[in-house]
């Protein structure tokens, strides 16, 4: 547990009952994770979605830019 670290949730469900997601939205949920980066100090971001591993898809390139510009793991 971590009593005193400051927990931030992104939704990125768009399709219910199975709450599947577009790859649209998981950029959009990257790209505000780097916004929100500085003013709320996060260092660490997890999506427990699978994505598309090629590298010149959005989505992917959305998370390597918060990896490299915001430094976040």
């Amino acid at each position: 547990h971590a009593p005193n670290a400051q927990k931030f949730g992104y939704s990125i469900c768009d399709i219910t009952p199975n709450c599947s997601s577009y790859l649209s939205t998981m950029t959009s949920a990257w790209q505000q994770i780097a916004t929100d980066c500085a003013s709320h100090n996060i260092v660490a971001a997890n999506n427990s979605y699978g994505g598309d591993p090629n590298p010149a898809q959005a989505t992917q390139q959305a998370l390597d830019s918060l990896a490299w510009n915001a430094d976040v793991l």
